[in-house]
């Protein structure tokens, strides 16, 4: 407990003990919101409280980079043939198949079909636990058909004739060394009103209808852009794409794509991708405020003056399709600013390309909100969405005098509970990373596996794929006695990751070791078998044995060159390091100032561009600064010297860093003390040493003066 007697400023500059665990569990990449659950072992029939990790943003984020990483650069055909049908699966379909003839033959009849229905259902199951996916009768809902004759304000393209590959051009150079480029393509929305610093200058003039509308409707787009792509370029195009808010809040795409196309076809190609939004018109408002539409059971919804039944979802879309004059209700389309970069694979460009799809995962659409005037234009076009339809079950459409599809009671226009409606999604709906199906062979499960895989066979234990049968999970009700406290459940997982680094640290260790050994002793090989010289003997002693060896009878040699006497002092000082609180000038007078924003203006824009960001602070009477990419980074500096500061430890006035950071920063691993041995012990070996014998510094060197030298040569 904290000591009560304390003044209540130090208590409360004193730092939460729960704010602190979760901070050290974030740290370690923990959860912090584990879901608990039930697991039954079917092997043991034991139960267990396992907390589990829901979807976690950082942790898929660094499995799609792998995904990304993997697929885009493929130079073979990733092998997607289905594994051929069992003799199970072939009679599952065949006893399908005559349940489906006493079906269609009982209906003839008019009997009753019910019990039959009940067995094709089970049926159906049945085929798809025994390793089949998709149904058997496939689509049975009819499909509208919508006419494919291309707008005439939209440009024509060219088509190829498709070929059966997944992987682009490749070019050979003219030394033979084979080139296989990508692209990465980024795809804007069009302008909707003048912007300045991600808010509109004039905000009566900025189309949010339009704005709100692109949104909705820009999943839609990017299929359209990659159904044109794959005619024009004649083959299956793959790609990885993340959409993320540009500053003016509208989405944007950015897609990494296998192969190449020329850039000025990319350009035309999304200037002729459009999408027609053809629903029924919403430009005009029948009910709103407390005049709405009112439920009933037997029909829907009502018109509240008139007792009209409103018309249903379908029946609007026969009478949209009966008008021959009908338009769509909106026409989306990208913007002029198309920008298509070539990407070779293995290059630096490529790396950042990656990093760079990644880079919004971790967050939500709205979190791109800076300053007031930019949250006001968000609280704009957050209001511009409400009464937009977003789907056809959205509620909106009973404002416009439309029920949804599939109405029921209860439903209220300006409350939709959609994923477009929220705030943090900025009416984008769809999904924010897209992967075509032919990308890397891989899913995320699979990549996922793989990660695991990697760790077990680092920490020594079996890879062996688990059995997906083996375990049960059921949730856990609310109040479980057995169910330890969320600061517990925090703690053991801490302790856990402690566990797991403090064993990949030391097989990191043990590796280095491994690989510097093995180095040694290949080196040791080569110099074994090297044609002898003429001042080298034949005889491979060991180094114990060299003062009784004979040298060969021969012409007189030079005496070999003494080993100096060793000086004691310069060996210590090469591997020992003195305390460093008791050499440096340390002060604990510590002053920090704000982090400084480093611009430099290319010409390209009025707005001058952020380069780096610097953290500047003094120890003494010394200023010190440190320079950062990002601001985060910056700011994660600053805050650990000021908590260094704020908890009293001393500042090396040298380097400006805190004691903690300095030995931190002075420590020594196993393999850099072995290198700093080897090269401390090398300037004092004998010149007559062979090379296979002085890469082993731990071996027993006899001194030069025990060794037998021939005669001069006067």
């Amino acid at each position: 407990m904290t000591d009560r007697s304390l003044p209540r400023a130090v208590r409360l500059a004193m730092p939460q003990a729960r704010e602190v665990v979760v901070e050290v569990a974030k740290r370690y990449g923990v959860c912090i919101r584990p879901v608990p659950l039930k697991r039954l072992d079917t092997h043991t029939g034991k139960w267990e409280i396992i907390s589990k990790c829901p979807s976690c943003a950082k942790r898929n984020k660094q499995l799609r980079m792998a995904q990304c990483r993997e697929g885009w650069h493929l130079d073979e055909e990733p092998a997607i043939t289905p594994d051929p049908a069992t003799e199970e699966q072939r009679w599952l379909v065949e006893f399908r198949a005559d349940i489906q003839a006493q079906r269609d033959q009982a209906d003839r009849l008019g009997e009753d079909t019910t019990d039959l229905d009940a067995v094709i259902v089970g049926l159906d199951e049945e085929i798809n636990q025994a390793g089949m996916r998709g149904n058997v009768l496939g689509r049975t809902a009819p499909k509208r058909s919508r006419s494919t004759r291309r707008r005439q304000d939209a440009p024509d393209l060219p088509k190829r004739t498709m070929t059966n590959t997944t992987l682009g051009r490749v070019f050979t150079s003219s030394d033979g060394k084979v080139y296989r480029p990508s692209l990465f393509v980024t795809l804007t929305l069009p302008s909707y009103g003048k912007v300045m610093n991600g808010a509109p200058i004039d905000p009566d003039a900025y189309d949010y209808t339009r704005a709100a509308r692109d949104a909705l409707h820009f999943s839609k787009l990017i299929d359209r852009f990659v159904q044109n792509l794959r005619r024009v370029a004649g083959y299956d195009v793959q790609y990885f794409a993340s959409v993320e808010p540009q500053k003016r809040l509208a989405p944007h795409l950015h897609m990494a794509i296998r192969g190449t196309l020329p850039r000025a076809e990319v350009k035309q190609i999304a200037a002729a991708t459009y999408h027609q939004v053809w629903w029924p018109q919403v430009d005009e408002v029948r009910f709103e405020g407390d005049h709405l539409p009112v439920w009933d059971e037997e029909v829907g919804y009502l018109d509240p003056a008139t007792g009209e039944v409103l018309p249903t979802w379908d029946e609007a879309l026969d009478h949209h399709d009966a008008d021959e004059d009908a338009q769509p209700a909106h026409v989306i389309r990208y913007g002029d600013q198309v920008d298509v970069k070539g990407v070779l694979a293995g290059t630096p460009d490529a790396g950042q390309c990656i990093r760079y799809l990644a880079k919004y995962l971790t967050k939500s659409l709205d979190q791109a909100l800076d300053g007031q005037a930019q949250r006001e234009h968000a609280a704009r076009f957050v209001d511009a969405l409400r009464y937009e339809p977003c789907s056809p079950t959205c509620p909106n459409w009973l404002r416009y005098g439309v029920q949804p599809k599939g109405a029921r009671e209860g439903m209220t226009p300006g409350r939709c509970r959609g994923k477009a409606h929220k705030p943090e999604h900025l009416g984008y709906a769809g999904r924010r990373v897209l992967v075509s199906r032919k990308w890397s062979n891989k899913t995320l499960t699979e990549h996922k596996q793989d990660r695991r895989t990697w760790v077990l066979e680092a920490l020594g234990q079996t890879g062996d794929t688990p059995d997906p049968h083996r375990y049960v999970w059921r949730p856990v009700p609310a109040g479980d006695a057995n169910v330890p406290p969320l600061a517990v459940r925090l703690l053991r997982s801490i302790h856990e990751r402690q566990r797991w680094r403090a064993h990949l640290r030391e097989l990191e260790v043990q590796a280095a070791i491994f690989r510097q050994l093995r180095r040694w002793r290949r080196e040791e090989r080569r110099t074994a078998h090297r044609r002898p010289g003429p001042r080298r003997t034949r005889r491979h002693f060991p180094p114990h044995l060299l003062p009784l060896a004979r040298d060969r009878e021969g012409a007189a040699r030079h005496p070999p060159a003494q080993r100096r006497t060793p000086h004691l002092p310069q060996r210590p000082q090469r591997l020992a390091r003195i305390p460093p609180e008791c050499s440096m000038n340390t002060s604990y007078k510590v002053k920090f100032w704000d982090i400084r924003t480093n611009t430099r203006n290319d010409g390209k824009s009025k707005k001058p561009r952020v380069i780096s960001h610097t953290v500047r602070w003094t120890v003494g009477n010394r200023e010190k600064s440190s320079t950062f990419k990002t601001k985060g980074l910056a700011e994660s500096f600053l805050s650990e010297l000021r908590q260094a500061a704020k908890s009293g430890e001393a500042f090396d006035a040298d380097s400006g860093l805190p004691m903690s950071m300095v030995k931190a920063k002075d420590a020594r691993t196993w393999y850099s003390f072995a290198v700093a041995y080897v090269h401390a012990w090398w300037p004092h070996a004998a010149a007559q040493v062979p090379r296979g014998h002085d890469r082993h510094p731990g071996q027993h060197h006899p001194h030069p003066e025990h060794r037998r030298s021939g005669p001069s040569r006067g």
